[in-house]
């Protein structure tokens, strides 16, 4: 029954991989299409830079010149036309004396907070009898007269926004940068997204504050809008607003946008920021680059602070070309299309390569596992009919990435190894290179089945993604363990009982030290940032190799793991589950490569390609020093 069982499960594997392997090439001609990188400036930064008897018209044209695509323009607000002189708010009180004589100045509603507000110039006036009234009504702006009611106290004024600021015209196009009010209301929204429509030359909508515009209440209508008038939603990667997933999710189409802060940009150099750029692009799918110019350049005079905000424009749009892009205004991708019959061919070859690498290491009857396997095809298409196949399939590659690597790791190196009381038993170093390599194929078939079972749009535009992240690193380390103790025949009250030794306890709490970082390290956003020293090295890898090994693989799980021909295999003994555990991070980042879908996967392969063979050379070369040192030991 195992061995029919195992034949069976061969079968659906063999099936899955050969869907899965169409579905990979499919993916590398879908991600050659979109190459085109949007290159966004602040206006604001500019503005700051122009130099006395420089248009700001002049200096768009050089930032054209220098590789930008887009503005990104923010919006007037009642307190930024006051505070520019634009408009001019009088109080009630004062009315009367100030403006006698003037046609149509009358005494404002009984209202203690109300002020008369003048516009200056015409497009201004236009401003606030737009938007004044659909913030707080008609009556707000009475008809023929030069003026509106604004009832609002002063320290209000920046929670009314009136559409995008002027800019001059250039052949640069326009990224709104709305921003979120306590006051918008349906007419406001559905003002500032017809403006939108009118001036044609529009980029992407890329919100400014902590929440998107609409939120909380009427996002369904900023989504409606958008939709309705085709425009695309650029949503900054890193930076979390309010109500963002919930309008990615309505918006019909999406971008992603990088952008460094001003605050970060204190602490790193132009190169370092250009590099970081260069790379979001390259892995993680990143299309619109939304540059800040640094505004803190204390004795350096506005002439000098354009020319470096211009040529570091240049150098950056030079770096993205160089990687193979075009600079232009960016698209959203088009849909990756994929059968709900080969989606559900390759889950069910997913979940067979678990079972099948299930019925070497535990005691799960064959019948099941055989079950279990014929049953996943059919389980799968009722989910898809039931509306349950977005959490089938959140739970299928979830499985596959935490099971797979420490069944890969328990089979090649416990399987068949022979626990024994008092002899020591050792791999030989030939036995141990098969054991390793086996275990790294197994773990990149993983990766690869996962990268493409979860090709589809919303992982592209990370809109979803690998869910579990921290389960699937944590649980492969849990499991090795547990199989080992398995292997060992320890029982849970020999392992209560026996006496704790002094060594133990410190490499118990190295370990779990180690383990805090590794995890805080991991995920889709790790919490824990690199050092200094770490990003120097990073970068000279990155540097070397264009595309930078995972050092959990070539400088870790890889050495660990082909230095276990020096480790002897002996009943009581738990020195070779620490360089199983330490091995099997490296099998995990193998399978959470590809996890990361918005990543190319040819990046990805020749990411774990250059693990292996680095992680080979340097687990080699430890190896015979640890062999050197132990034999001057003895």
């Amino acid at each position: 029954m195992k061995t029919l069982t195992r034949v069976i499960l061969f079968f659906i594997i063999v099936a899955g991989m050969t869907v899965s392997a169409r579905t990979l090439l499919q993916r590398m001609n879908y991600e050659k299409q979109n190459k085109t990188v949007e290159i966004v400036v602040d206006y604001n930064d500019l503005k700051f830079s122009t130099p006395l008897g420089v248009t700001h018209l002049e200096v768009l044209e050089r930032a054209a010149a220098a590789g930008a695509t887009s503005l990104g323009v923010y919006e007037d607000t009642v307190k930024s036309l006051l505070d520019s002189g634009e408009a001019v708010a009088l109080p009630q009180k004062i009315i009367p004396q100030t403006l006698r004589g003037l046609r149509g100045v009358e005494a404002s509603p009984e209202t203690k907070h109300v002020r008369i507000i003048f516009a200056r110039t015409t497009p201004v006036e236009e401003k606030l009898r737009s938007y004044l009234p659909a913030y707080f009504g008609k009556d707000v702006c009475p008809g023929g007269l030069r003026y509106c009611y604004l009832p609002l106290p002063p320290g209000e004024d920046e929670n009314i926004s009136l559409g995008l600021s002027a800019v001059p015209k250039t052949s640069l196009f326009t990224a709104p940068r709305f921003i979120n009010t306590p006051m918008e209301t349906k007419e406001s929204i559905s003002l500032k997204l017809q403006e939108m429509t009118e001036q044609g030359d529009i980029s992407s909508l890329i919100f400014d504050g902590d929440s998107v515009l609409g939120f909380p209440s009427l996002i369904e209508d900023v989504a409606d809008g958008m939709n309705e008038r085709q425009l695309v939603l650029g949503w900054v990667e890193m930076v979390e607003q309010d109500g963002e997933e919930m309008l990615k999710e309505k918006a019909s189409e999406t971008i992603v946008v990088h952008s460094i802060s001003l605050e970060e940009m204190k602490k790193t150099t132009r190169e370092e920021n250009i590099q970081r750029f260069v790379r979001a692009v390259r892995e993680r799918g990143v299309r619109i680059i939304y540059v800040h110019f640094p505004l803190e350049n204390t004795g350096v005079n506005r002439d000098k602070l354009l020319t470096e905000n211009l040529n570091y424009l240049s150098e950056l749009a030079d770096e993205i070309r160089k990687s193979g892009y075009n600079i232009g205004k960016a698209q959203p991708a088009l849909s990756f299309e994929v059968s709900p019959f080969r989606r559900a061919v390759i889950f069910s070859g997913m979940i067979a390569f678990c079972l099948f690498l299930l019925s070497f290491i535990t005691a799960v009857p064959s019948w099941l596992l055989l079950a279990c396997g014929i049953l996943v095809f059919p389980a799968y298409k009722v989910a898809a009919l039931a509306g349950a196949e977005d959490l089938l399939t959140k739970a299928g590659a979830l499985a596959a990435a935490s099971l797979v690597p420490a069944c890969a790791v328990a089979i090649a190196f416990l399987r068949g190894t022979a626990a024994t009381e008092n002899e020591k038993v050792f791999i030989s170093p030939m036995k141990t290179f098969a054991a390793w390599l086996n275990c790294t194929l197994l773990s990149l078939l993983c990766g690869l089945f996962i990268a493409s079972f979860l090709a589809r749009d919303e992982y592209f535009a990370h809109i979803d993604v690998f869910a579990g992240v921290k389960v699937a690193y944590l649980l492969p380390l849990v499991l090795i363990f547990w199989f080992f103790i398995r292997w060992s025949r320890i029982n849970s009250r020999d392992l209560v009982e026996r006496p704790v030794r002094y060594l133990e306890v410190v490499i118990g709490v190295i370990l779990l030290g180690a383990a805090a970082v590794y995890l805080l390290r991991s995920g889709n956003v790790g919490v824990s940032p690199a050092s200094g020293a770490e990003s120097d090295i990073r970068s000279f890898l990155e540097t070397l190799f264009i595309v930078r090994p995972r050092t959990k693989e070539f400088l870790i799980g890889h050495p660990a793991l082909l230095m276990m021909s020096l480790i002897p295999f002996a009943r009581g003994s738990f020195l070779p589950v620490i360089f199983l555990i330490i091995g099997t991070i490296g099998q995990v980042s193998i399978v959470n490569t590809f996890c990361h879908i918005h990543t190319p996967i040819i990046l990805s392969l020749t990411r774990t390609m250059l693990g292996i063979v680095l992680g080979a050379l340097i687990g080699i070369i430890a190896r015979e020093i640890l062999r050197i040192l132990l034999k001057y030991k003895k």
